[in-house]
C-alpha cells in the first residue's frame, strides 16, 4: 500500500531536475539537432535518415532524470524539437506547397467548422505483445534477417534508432546509479537487462513499455495513444503465491500513478478484459490486481478500457461500477459483440478483430495490426443541415462550404435529399483532402522507431506512414447527431406538415439567432419530438443519417493502401465548432456547444435512461468501426444500495444486448455539481467523466462546468 506522502512523492516524479552529468543542455541539443537537419538536408537525404540521425542524437545525447523514489525511469530532456518544431515545420511547408491547392479548396469549409480533414500522428500503438516477447535486441535481430538491399534505407534507419534506444536504456541506468535511492539500484539493473534478452520479471516489462512510450510518444512525436491489452501483456509475468501478488501490487501502483504523473491531457489509455484471439473470455488474476490497485489509489488518469464479452464475470463489471457510483469514473465500457463484427466488416481477420485494443477515447484496432489514424477527420452534421438550407453556404459568414442544392423544396423528401447530398459532399472532399495529405507523409512525418515494432513494416521494409501495417487505415468521424436530428424533426413538423412557416422564413429566424422569436424557439425545444426519449421519429433519422454516413465514408480506399473508418464520436470537438455553428431548427442558439457523441441534446431526454439507450440503441454500431460512446448521467439515488448496484449492471448489460456499443457513465446530482462550482475548495478532487477522459470538476471553464450541468440537469432524484 503507498502511502500519501510517497503517492504525492511519485506524482511529482516528472518535477525532479535532470542530471547534468546525464547530457547536454537543453540549448546545446537544439543547437546540435539543428546542424545535422542542415547538414542532412545539403546532402540531399530524405527526411526519414533525417529524423533518424535527429531521434539518435537526441536518445545519446539529451539529459534524463530517474528519481530515487521511483521503480522506473524514463524521463529525457527532449526539448520537443524533433516533435514539435521540425516535424512543425516540414508539415507547414508540405502544407503550403504539394497540398496548397488542396488547402485552398477546403479553407471555407475548415475555417466554419462544416468539416476538417488533415494528417493524423496521434493515435497509434506498437505492437506490445512483441515488443515483450523479443525485447531490444529481439527487434534488431528481426531488423536483420529482414533486411533486403531494396529496402536498404527503412532498415538502417530502424536499425541506427533501435541502438540509440539502447543507448539511452544504458545511460538511464547510470543515471539512476549516480542518483541514488531506495529504487535506484534495482532500476539501473533491470534497465541494463533490458538491453541484453526481452523482459523476464514484472519488473522489467513495464519498464520496457515505458522507454518504449516516452521515446514513441515525446521524442519521436508519433503519440502512442494505447498501453495495450495490460492485463493480457503482463499476466505471464506475474509470480505465483502471495509475496509475487504483493510485488506486482506494488510495481502496478508504481506504474499507474507514473502514468498519472505525466500529465497527458486526455489521459492515458489501457485495455482490459474481453475476449482473447479464440474467443475466449481473457479476464485473468492481472486484470483483477491492476483494477484493485487503480481505484485504491483514486487518481483519474491514466483512462481504463473494459471490454465486455458474453462471459466476462458479474464480479469484474461490478469492481468497475462500484468505482463508478464512487465517483472514480475514468472507464469506458466497450461491447465486443459489436466491436469484433465491426472491425471484421472493415475486411480485419477475426482473430486480428478480437484481439483489440482501444485507442484515445473509444476508438478500436486491432493490436499490434493496424495503424488507424482514428481522428483524420471530422463532419459537422448539424451544418449539413444548415448547408441544405442555404443553397450549401454558410449561415454565420456567407461563405460556400457545400454543395449548390437549392434553397427550397416543395417537399421534406427533397430536403432531406439534400441534406444527404451536402454530407456526402462533405465526406467526398475530406475522404479527398485526407488522401492527397497521406501520400506526403513520408515527407512529413517518417516513423522509424514506431515501424520498427510493426512486424508487417519489418517485413516489408515499409514505414508505417508509407503503408507498411497489415492493416493502414485512416478515419472520419460525423457528430452532432443529436442536433441534426432534432433540427430535421422540427422543419419535418413545423414546415412540412404543420406549414407554420416556410423554410425560407425559418432560416431568416435562425440567421438572427432567434432574436425576437424566443416562444417559437421554446416550441421547437419543448414540443416536438427529440432524439433520446426513445420516439421512432427522430432515432429513424439518427438511423437513417448514421447508415447514409458510413456508405459515404466505410470501405473507401486512402492515400496509404488502406480504408477508411467511419466514426461518431465528438469528444471536445463539439465546443470549438459548436462555436461557429448558426442557430438551428432544434431550438440551438448560436455558439453553443453541439451534441455530445451519441447523446441527446443537452437536458433534452426528458423519459430517463432507458429511453435513452433505446434511441442510441436503434443506430447499427455495425457500421462504426471507428467507434463511438453513449454517455450516461444518472442519479446517486437511482444506484445506491445493492438493490441500485444490481441495477446498474443489468442496465449495462441491457444495452449492449441491444446493440450498443460503448457507453460512459457519471454518477452525480445536479445539486452536487452546483456546490462543486460555488465551493471548489470542498470539491477537489470530485471526478467527472468528460467526453473520452476524466477530468477533476473544479478545473472546467466556468461554461465547461455550466454545460455539463446542463446535461446533468433531467436527471430524476
Amino acid at each position: 500500500m503507498i502511502n500519501a506522502e510517497k503517492k504525492r512523492i511519485l506524482l511529482a516524479q516528472y518535477q525532479a531536475p535532470f542530471d547534468p552529468e546525464s547530457g547536454i543542455s537543453a540549448e546545446e541539443l537544439k543547437k546540435g539537432c539543428y546542424e545535422i537537419l542542415q547538414k542532412d538536408e545539403e546532402e540531399g537525404k530524405s527526411r526519414r535518415v533525417i529524423k533518424a540521425d535527429l531521434l539518435a542524437y537526441v536518445l545519446r545525447n539529451a539529459r534524463l532524470s530517474a528519481p530515487g523514489e521511483a521503480a522506473f525511469a524514463d524521463a529525457i530532456d527532449h526539448g520537443n524539437i524533433i516533435r514539435g518544431e521540425i516535424r512543425g515545420d516540414w508539415m507547414r511547408r508540405v502544407g503550403r506547397e504539394e497540398l496548397g491547392e488542396v488547402c485552398r479548396l477546403n479553407a471555407a469549409a475548415q475555417r466554419t467548422r462544416s468539416y476538417e480533414a488533415g494528417s493524423d500522428f496521434g493515435h497509434v500503438a506498437p505492437d506490445w505483445e512483441r515488443l515483450l516477447r523479443l525485447g531490444i535486441p529481439g527487434l534488431k535481430e528481426e531488423l536483420s534477417r529482414a533486411y533486403t538491399e531494396e529496402n536498404a534505407e527503412f532498415y538502417d534507419c530502424s536499425r541506427k534508432v533501435l541502438d540509440a534506444f539502447s543507448d539511452y536504456a544504458v545511460r538511464l541506468s547510470e543515471t539512476a546509479e549516480r542518483t541514488g535511492g531506495e529504487e535506484s539500484a534495482e532500476t539501473a539493473k533491470t534497465l541494463r537487462a533490458l538491453t541484453q534478452a526481452p523482459p523476464k520479471t514484472l519488473r522489467e516489462a513495464i519498464q520496457l513499455i515505458f522507454l518504449v512510450y516516452r521515446v514513441q510518444e515525446f521524442v519521436e512525436g508519433e503519440n502512442c495513444r494505447s498501453i495495450g491489452r495490460l492485463d493480457q501483456l503482463l499476466f505471464p509475468f506475474l509470480k505465483k503465491g502471495e509475496k509475487g501478488e504483493e510485488e506486482a501490487r506494488r510495481l502496478l501502483a508504481q506504474m499507474l500513478l507514473k502514468f498519472c504523473a505525466v500529465g497527458n491531457l486526455n489521459n492515458i489509455p489501457i485495455t482490459l478484459a474481453g475476449v482473447d484471439r479464440e474467443g475466449k473470455d481473457a479476464v485473468n488474476r492481472m486484470t483483477e490486481l491492476i483494477l484493485e490497485e487503480y481505484i485504491s489509489l483514486d487518481i483519474q488518469d491514466p483512462k481504463l478500457h473494459i471490454r465486455v464479452g458474453e462471459k466476462t464475470p458479474d464480479t469484474v463489471l461490478k469492481t468497475v461500477l462500484t468505482s463508478i457510483r464512487d465517483g472514480k469514473n475514468s472507464f469506458v465500457f466497450l461491447n465486443d459483440g459489436v466491436v469484433i463484427p465491426a472491425l471484421q466488416g472493415l475486411g480485419e481477420e477475426l482473430s486480428d478483430a478480437r484481439n483489440y485494443l482501444l485507442i484515445g477515447c473509444y476508438e478500436p484496432a486491432a493490436a499490434g495490426k493496424e495503424i488507424p489514424c482514428t481522428c483524420n477527420g471530422r463532419i459537422n452534421a448539424e451544418k449539413a443541415v444548415e448547408a441544405a438550407m442555404t443553397n450549401g453556404r454558410d449561415l454565420l459568414t456567407g461563405e460556400e462550404v457545400g454543395i449548390r442544392t437549392g434553397e427550397d423544396f416543395p417537399d421534406f423528401e427533397s430536403f432531406y435529399a439534400a441534406v444527404k447530398e451536402q454530407l456526402r459532399f462533405f465526406a467526398d472532399r475530406s475522404v479527398e483532402k485526407i488522401s492527397l495529405t497521406e501520400r506526403e507523409y513520408m515527407r512529413m512525418n517518417p516513423s522509424p522507431f514506431l515501424s520498427a515494432n510493426i512486424e508487417e513494416c519489418v517485413k516489408r521494409g515499409k514505414d508505417v506512414y508509407e503503408g507498411g501495417a497489415k492493416y493502414n487505415n485512416s478515419s472520419i468521424c460525423l457528430f452532432a447527431l443529436a442536433d441534426a436530428v432534432d433540427s430535421l424533426t422540427v422543419i419535418k413538423k413545423l414546415v412540412y406538415e404543420e406549414k407554420r412557416l416556410t423554410l425560407a422564413a425559418l432560416r431568416e429566424i435562425l440567421q438572427k439567432n432567434w432574436e425576437g422569436e424566443e416562444l417559437l424557439r421554446e416550441e421547437c425545444i419543448l414540443r416536438y419530438p427529440k432524439y433520446g426519449n426513445g420516439d421512432p421519429l427522430p432515432d429513424g433519422f439518427a438511423k437513417e443519417l448514421s447508415a447514409f454516413a458510413s456508405e459515404c465514408i466505410s470501405g473507401r480506399p486512402n492515400g496509404r493502401g488502406g480504408v477508411f473508418r467511419y466514426g461518431l464520436f465528438s469528444v471536445d470537438w463539439r465546443m470549438n465548432f459548436g462555436a461557429h455553428t448558426a442557430a438551428g431548427a432544434n431550438g440551438r442558439k448560436a455558439g453553443e456547444p453541439l451534441s455530445k457523441n451519441m447523446s441527446a441534446s443537452a437536458g433534452l431526454d426528458k423519459n430517463g435512461v432507458s429511453a435513452l439507450m433505446k434511441s442510441a440503441a436503434s443506430v447499427d454500431y455495425g457500421k462504426v468501426c471507428d467507434g463511438t460512446v453513449l454517455d450516461v448521467m444518472l442519479h446517486p439515488s437511482s444506484v445506491a444500495g445493492e438493490a441500485g448496484m444490481n441495477a446498474f449492471l443489468a442496465l449495462l448489460k441491457t444495452y449492449f444486448k441491444k446493440g450498443g456499443m460503448a457507453v460512459q457513465f457519471n454518477v452525480v446530482s445536479p445539486e452536487q455539481l452546483k456546490k462543486a462550482q460555488e465551493h471548489p475548495e470542498e470539491y477537489a478532487t470530485l471526478q467527472i467523466r468528460l467526453c473520452g477522459w476524466n477530468v477533476y470538476f473544479v478545473s472546467l471553464s466556468r461554461k465547461e462546468q455550466d454545460d455539463f450541468i446542463a446535461q446533468c440537469a433531467s436527471l430524476a432524484t
